[in-house]
């Protein structure tokens, strides 16, 4: 078959012509309607003719009429072709301009198909826009729900194919986790000195002269704890002794002595505390319960989750609000704008003073807390507290009973000059 328009062999069940994309069947239909009126037309001049022949046969009675006749004859058999010619020229005008109308109206039903393929593409980039809001969870519950069961059915579908696989390897992935965490179990488990007692225990518990003395044991049998408690006992234990045998206790003694633990998964803290008159002093052990190893400050630092300048700048407000709110009691400072207070204030808050050198542990509440030293207003000397870093209202109230803070009196120093 071939395209009436241009010629192009196509299919004989084509509708389009490949070539100039005519539609085939409205081009047919118009070839036939031209061929109708060229029909139309041939018949008109086949009757045209006949007339003539006719009209020549009749005889006309004047001469002049004839010459008439003779003369209009080709005048009118020109009329005629002229028409005949027109009429064809209107044929293959009519034909041309059908067929352009034909091809015009082919672009229009390609550019409706170009505006579908454009709104199908609009409505998928608003379908996937939506979906990126779905799952940043910013569209509303009702268009949600959409989404929601369409996942769901597709889920549904996968783990219905992979739910035996799954299973299988959750099982495989347990029985690992289970055998490993045995072996570190098994292979970091330290034996305790004592089974019947916890973890910490009372080395030394005695009341001299009405003052309470605590010494504790750290119930770990391993090098590092057993040399932890030699330490503890060495700090107190001949002092503890003489008060006993004295009859009068002498001054400057030590006044109280207590401990403190707490226990952060395998991180266990213990804080010695000896109190004295002049001076609080505070002894820091980190031990791991499984190794029986000393933990230092940089495990302690990344258990709390703090680096080295979030824990600088956090000492450095929690000291602050302890020294304008804890440390000392209101009815001995009077007057926070001298300079004896702004210059104990500034070396004592400053960051400077916080590293990852000092004495730092781990309270019962997982917060870090640390051994800090405070200056007193007009006071030369500087004593001990500890200081909660990440929960500064703790600070109200010391652990320990029997410290220096809050401070209730001060005595300033006075500088004498010898006078010669």
């Amino acid at each position: 078959m071939k395209c009436p328009k241009c010629g192009a062999n196509i299919p004989d069940t084509a509708k389009f012509c490949t070539s100039c994309g005519v539609n085939i069947s409205e081009s047919l239909a118009e070839m036939e309607e031209v061929k109708a009126e060229i029909e139309e037309n041939k018949v008109v001049e086949e009757k045209i003719s006949e007339f003539e022949k006719i009209r020549e046969t009749i005889v006309e009675p004047a001469a002049e009429e004839k010459k008439e006749e003779i003369v209009n004859e080709p005048e009118i058999e020109e009329k005629d072709e002229k028409q005949s010619e027109t009429s064809k020229e209107t044929d293959n005008a009519k034909f041309t301009k059908k067929v352009e109308k034909s091809g015009k109206k082919k672009k229009k039903k390609h550019t409706g198909l170009k505006v579908i393929l454009v709104l199908i593409l609009i409505l998928l980039l608003l379908v996937a826009g939506c979906y990126g809001l779905y799952k940043l969870d910013v569209l509303p519950d009702s268009m949600s729900s959409v989404f929601e069961k369409v996942e769901g059915f597709f889920e549904k579908e996968n783990d219905s194919d992979d739910e035996s696989d799954k299973k299988d390897e959750k099982k495989e992935k347990k029985k690992e986790q289970n055998t490993v965490s045995n072996t570190v179990i098994e292979e970091k488990k330290c034996d305790k000195i004592d089974d019947d007692e916890e973890i910490v225990f009372d080395a030394i518990d005695k009341v001299i002269g009405g003052n309470k003395y605590k010494v504790p044991t750290i119930n770990i049998d391993s090098i590092y704890a057993k040399n932890c408690n030699s330490e503890m006992k060495k700090y107190v234990e001949e002092e503890i002794k003489l008060y006993e045998k004295a009859t009068k206790l002498p001054n400057n003694i030590i006044t109280t002595c207590n401990y403190y633990w707490a226990l952060n998964d395998n991180i266990l803290s213990v804080v010695f505390f000896i109190g004295k008159a002049d001076i609080d002093e505070y002894h820091v052990y980190n031990i791991d319960i499984n190794t029986g190893e000393r933990i230092i400050n940089s495990e302690i630092l990344e258990a709390a989750k703090i680096n080295d300048y979030i824990f600088a700048e956090n000492g450095s407000e929690a000291m602050k609000d302890f020294f304008e709110h804890y440390a000392f009691d209101s009815s001995i400072i009077k007057d926070k704008t001298s300079s004896e207070y702004k210059e104990a204030y500034e070396n004592s808050t400053g960051r400077g003073n916080f590293d990852r050198y000092m004495d730092m542990f781990l309270n019962k509440n997982g917060e870090l807390c640390v051994i800090a030293k405070v200056s007193i207003p007009g006071k030369t000397k500087t004593d001990n507290t500890i200081l909660n870093i990440e929960n500064r209202k703790r600070n109200s109230k010391q652990i320990f009973e029997g410290t220096n803070f809050p401070i209730k009196s001060i005595e300033l120093e006075t500088e004498i000059d010898n006078v010669i």
